[in-house]
């Protein structure tokens, strides 16, 4: 792996939980290369206009994320920390956060409790958690602190896209709920 330039990542909650092992390779695109979802996303749902912000450390894994959900009409905002994430819903108002657990430093679970401990609009965005892990006891956890839904990765295109289409309705009947 080091010697195409890549690296292993093990990491473990603890002794009879099972460890998770990272590979990364860098990835060389050749001439004309497309990402494998560069045709039209067609998911029943419509995404026009939803505003998405993306966190994911992972660069690649952000590139991908936002292609789709692009592809999907979705206006897209993307960060590649929780910190980072922070300042954007500062600076803007997204409809919808998509968040990676495992980042560096502050992973997705300290940046949701983070969210939804505010005392402004975005306490109550909806969210939808990013995990290569997809065991029920991940998903419990997200879903737990915060996340209104648990995605594993890899995310099928379409099912990306209708799980920012519940998110964004699920916005909507809140606003609702407050104006009325």
């Amino acid at each position: 792996v080091e010697l195409h330039g890549g690296t292993v990542d093990a990491s473990s909650l603890g002794v009879g939980e099972g460890s998770t092992f990272t590979v990364r390779l860098p990835v060389n695109h050749g001439p004309g290369f497309q990402y494998p979802h560069a045709e039209p996303v067609h998911a029943d749902v419509d995404i026009s206009g939803v505003h998405v912000l993306v966190v994911d450390d992972e660069p690649d894994a952000r590139e991908i994320f936002e292609a789709v959900l692009r592809r999907g009409g979705a206006i897209v905002t993307s960060a590649a920390s929780a910190s980072e994430a922070l300042e954007k819903l500062g600076a803007e108002r997204p409809t919808v956060l998509l968040s990676d657990i495992a980042m560096p430093g502050v992973d997705g679970l300290a940046l949701i409790q983070a969210i939804r401990s505010r005392s402004d609009w975005a306490a109550n965005i909806p969210a939808g958690a990013l995990s290569a892990h997809a065991r029920e006891i991940d998903r419990e956890s997200a879903l737990g602190r915060g996340y209104d839904l648990h995605l594993a990765k890899p995310v099928e295109p379409t099912e990306l896209i209708r799980a920012v289409d519940r998110l964004a309705r699920r916005g909507l009947r809140l606003e609702d709920d407050v104006a009325g």
